[in-house]
């Protein structure tokens, strides 16, 4: 039978055949009755109370005992299942191809859905490669040349390749994450990013990864179209009728749009086209700086540095109090850089990015507060 066997804790310097000896003491079992052990989860547990950081983990493991021990809540039997799509013949029923708007990873991997399932989506980006992006990126930070079309925001792989390539899923569908997750490894990403509590890429990763699934989208049949703006929704009797791409019309009854927050031009045009919509809170804040070792300091103690642990991060948030609101850190990235990310002219936003090793200097955080969408915020920096 297959087990789940949480609460596995390990020293640092843990060595593989030491999980098996862990678990076969949570079962009370010899060691040569467990085969095929897989890691579900892993995450660091520095709290206070211990003497040092250990790894907590959650393991997958086939037993081929018969009986389990009473009253542990931590062995449960496992009924993970894997995300397999269905491939259909819809021919008959779809007479058009369907598009995806966005290249992001909602874009990428809705695309590539529809084209495992035979549809032979056409995927539109209004950016470029990401070899080209690449460099229009580095024009606009060197020199100030800002692409409206094509920059920090726009183009193949979506804001997220100028990023962290933080992997958070708050999704309670796990086969459908995990085959996402899955992907990325057999595209490129490191196996780590199927158990850490707290997975991530890099954009340097994020840079080899993303053409992998672009190519894998071509190889099940899509087609991908770059520099391809969504200018217009044909729409008749609350129908789709069709799209129009760079001024051309296009025949289509399905439309997924996957364009991201910072597509504005898409809100304007959903409205002229009769798409309802509705207002909803949103956050403003700054992004802030810390020393990376302070960090690692203040979360790992003495063994800030281990190289298992790697760069430390942290979440913080306040309760409202009075009339102050209440406000929390938001995407941090370890060992980082703050970097500018306008995407109109005459505008200026930043983010956060950090490569796959975290390895500079200074971390960085947004720190927000949410408001109403009928809050107008002045911000003061001082």
């Amino acid at each position: 039978m297959k087990l789940l066997i949480h609460q596995i804790h390990l020293p640092l310097d843990y060595k593989e055949s030491d999980i098996v000896s862990a678990a076969a003491r949570k079962l009370g079992c010899s060691e040569e009755s467990l085969s095929d052990l897989r890691m579900i989860r892993r995450s660091v547990d520095a709290r206070s109370r211990r003497d040092a950081p250990k790894f907590s983990m959650t393991i997958e493991v086939e037993y081929c005992g018969t009986e389990l021990p009473e009253n542990n809540s931590d062995i449960e039997i496992s009924d993970s299942l894997p995300y397999l799509p269905q491939k259909m013949d819809f021919t008959r029923n779809i007479p058009f191809r369907p598009f995806v708007a966005g290249a992001g990873p909602a874009g990428l991997m809705a695309a590539l859905s529809l084209a495992e399932a035979g549809l032979s989506p056409i995927l539109i980006e209004r950016g470029a490669m990401a070899k080209e992006r690449s460099s229009q990126v580095a024009r606009f930070w060197n020199h100030g040349e800002l692409d409206p079309e094509s920059n920090v925001l726009f183009g193949e792989g979506g804001a997220g390749l100028f990023s962290d390539g933080k992997l958070t899923a708050r999704s309670k569908d796990r086969p459908r994450v995990r085959r996402f997750l899955t992907t990325l490894v057999e595209c490129g990403a490191p196996s780590d990013i199927l158990f850490d509590a707290e997975p991530h890429l890099g954009s340097d990763a994020l840079y080899r990864i993303v053409p992998n699934l672009r190519k894998r989208i071509e190889q099940f049949g899509g087609e991908v179209r770059f520099n391809s703006r969504l200018d217009h929704l044909i729409i008749e009797n609350k129908t789709l009728r069709g799209v129009v791409i760079n001024r051309e019309e296009i025949r289509t009854d399905a439309c997924v749009l996957a364009t991201g927050h910072s597509a504005r031009d898409v809100y304007d045009m959903l409205a002229d086209a009769g798409v309802p919509s509705e207002s909803k809170a949103f956050a403003v804040g700054v992004r802030i700086e810390i020393p990376q070792h302070r960090i690692d300091r203040a979360q790992w103690g003495n063994y800030a540095g281990h190289p298992r642990l790697g760069a430390a991060s942290f979440r913080l948030t306040r309760k409202k109090e009075g009339k102050y609101r209440a406000c929390y850190t938001f995407c941090m990235c370890p060992g980082g850089s703050v970097i500018a990310c306008a995407s109109s002219h005459g505008k200026l936003t930043t983010n956060g990015m950090s490569l796959s090793k975290r390895a500079k200097n200074s971390a960085n955080t947004s720190l927000s507060s949410s408001m109403a969408a009928v809050v107008a915020v002045i911000v003061h920096v001082q």
